[in-house]
């Protein structure tokens, strides 16, 4: 009831924060765009084929799915990836980025001054998402669940992004109260899906979507000094290679602590958090430092 529900809320934070990241440039011209795509596949892909080699290597895929995920097919045949579907969905997300910009634009030049034209567009997403769901049955439904956040996430990335400042956009008290009250009502519901389908549940959409926000918007309020804490900028700058090798690396892993622990689940769960954790996170920050480098030194970076 409660670890799935934060799953979803997590994963949802995750796409928010890739869109509104995604979505800081204005993409206007066959150059701008151009720039975008070679600026993304080459921080993306390169290691998520690493991941998935990794991830046959250690039994966690089957070679097979090697070349449908480097084709991106596992989002759209009804067999997506353990673990890494998130990154085949992100490409995908990636990928639709501009389109959303161009969307954002057309619809605020033509909607009312009184409405919001990233609301209206995020919810006409969430409706084609279900429409689209329900037709074709082979789509992984997280594409789904998670567009909504990512779409709100690039529409509202200059808004989002000024309530890290010093005057908050989006941070009025008025504003996180009606957001909470929101917020709440998409954690409602889902009460009415079991916690293992809540991640192919198309009620899920509120809370993949509202949830994050909240939480967002709760942490810029709170980021005002000039610089950011060490463990905060190592973890950031970790959590994409963290993504792709924890699996791995735990499985491995895995059987040398349950020795150590002498298979009681105390002692396993305490060295999965002071040993096991901290060396996946230590991995992922050192391969994605190599890899800057090794990007910056072939001047592709």
């Amino acid at each position: 009831a409660v670890t799935y529900r934060l799953t979803v809320v997590v994963l949802g934070l995750f796409t928010l924060i890739a869109g509104m990241l995604a979505g800081r440039r204005q993409l206007q011209g066959r150059a701008q765009i151009w720039a975008y795509y070679s600026s993304r596949a080459i921080r993306i892909l390169p290691p998520f084929a690493i991941a998935l080699l990794l991830f046959c290597l250690s039994g966690l895929l089957h070679w097979s799915d090697l070349g449908r995920a480097l084709v991106l097919k596992p989002a759209f045949d009804s067999q997506p990836l353990r673990t890494l579907w998130y990154i085949n969905m992100l490409v995908v997300f990636y990928a639709a980025t501009p389109l959303i910009q161009v969307l954002g634009r057309w619809l605020s030049k033509r909607l009312p001054t009184w409405m919001d034209a990233a609301s209206v567009l995020v919810l006409a997403l969430a409706a084609a998402g279900l429409v689209i769901s329900r037709i074709d049955s082979g789509l992984d439904p997280r594409l789904s669940i998670y567009f909504p956040a990512f779409a709100l996430g690039v529409l509202m990335s200059g808004r989002l992004l000024g309530a890290a400042g010093d005057e908050p956009v989006l941070g009025s008290g008025t504003a996180m109260g009606w957001l909470a009250v929101l917020a709440l009502l998409g954690i409602g519901l889902s009460v009415k899906v079991p916690g293992h389908d809540l991640e192919s549940s198309l009620w899920s959409i509120p809370l993949a979507t509202l949830a994050p926000l909240l939480v967002l918007l709760a942490a810029l309020r709170g980021i005002r000094a000039p610089s950011l804490p060490l463990w905060l900028r190592t973890s950031s700058n970790a959590s994409y290679f963290l993504y792709l090798l924890h699996r791995p690396i735990l499985k491995e892993l895995k059987p040398v602590i349950a020795g150590l622990a002498h298979h009681q689940p105390a002692p396993e769960l305490l060295l999965f958090w002071g040993v096991a954790i901290p060396v996946a996170l230590a991995v992922a920050w050192w391969t994605q430092r190599l890899y800057d480098r090794t990007a910056r030194a072939l001047g592709i970076a």
